[in-house]
This record gives structure tokens, C-alpha cells and sequence, in this order.
């Protein structure tokens, strides 16, 4: 279960924001099985990223990984998806908004785990304690994933 400040700190950015909006937990719930069915995840695992056998990995530093999520994102037309899981097992919090919402509530915050998804669940893309993005299925610009 996520740590009860950081949900609270979340719900309170996400209601101050209007370009926010948190997910239902229960829609949450569906994603998060929908994702682990789909992309073979064992859902006992607490790092989700670590049972993934297909996709990719790209380690970075520092502030490297919003880069490199800017750049995969830029084109991303709609709403994402962000499912904060921080190092818990499920119940999660997700939240959902146009990356650029997305990525100013992550700058206003201290870093947590996460995962990126769309609505369809096409792929998903992890930003983990070992400053990595893992990532499976297409997600857009992939490339900008691949060329670091």
C-alpha cells in the first residue's frame, strides 16, 4: 500500500491542477490487470518491470529520464495514464492528463516509481529506482527510447 503522505500529496496537487484528474481506484484495478494480463507481468512481483521478458531498457541520470520521456511523449496526442506504484504492491493510485500535467506534478514531487500507459494499453513505460525506463509494447516515438 502506498505511503498515506504521498497520496495525499498527490490528491491535493491533482485537485489544485485542472488539467489532472485521479482515477478511479477501481479503474485503476482493471488497468493494472488488463497491463499485467497483456504483457505476461506476474502480478506478485513489487518491481513489475523486473518480469518483463520483452521491450526494452535505458538507464539514465539525474533529471535524464523526464528527457527522455519529453522526447518519446512530445507527439502524444490525449490523455496518459501515471500508476504510482513506489516500490508497493497494488493498491495504486493512478492519475491521468496530458504528459506535460503529468510530468509538472513528477517535478513538484520527490521521486517515486511509476508506470506510463494509454487508455488502450498498448504499451507501457516503467521510470524505476535504478534510474531506468523499462519499457514493452509500442509506445510512441519509441526510437527516442532506443537512441538514449
Amino acid at each position: 500500500m502506498l505511503e498515506e503522505g504521498l497520496v495525499a500529496s498527490i490528491r491535493t496537487y491533482v485537485e489544485c491542477h485542472s488539467g489532472l484528474r485521479v482515477v478511479p481506484d477501481d479503474d485503476t484495478s482493471a488497468l493494472a490487470l488488463e497491463a499485467a494480463g497483456r504483457f505476461a507481468i506476474d502480478r506478485k512481483l513489487r518491481w513489475w518491470w523486473q518480469g518483463l521478458s520483452a521491450g526494452g531498457r535505458l538507464a539514465y541520470s539525474g533529471q535524464g529520464g523526464l528527457r527522455l520521456l519529453d522526447r518519446m511523449l512530445q507527439q502524444h496526442a490525449g490523455d496518459l495514464i501515471m500508476v504510482i506504484t513506489d516500490d508497493e504492491l497494488p493498491p495504486w493510485l493512478a492519475v491521468s492528463g496530458r504528459w506535460e500535467c503529468l510530468r509538472a506534478l513528477l517535478e513538484e514531487h520527490q521521486f517515486f516509481e511509476f508506470f506510463l500507459l494509454d487508455r488502450r494499453v498498448d504499451w507501457l513505460v516503467f521510470d524505476t529506482h535504478e534510474n531506468a525506463l523499462v519499457f514493452v509494447g509500442e509506445p510512441p516515438n519509441r526510437d527516442a527510447l532506443r537512441d538514449g
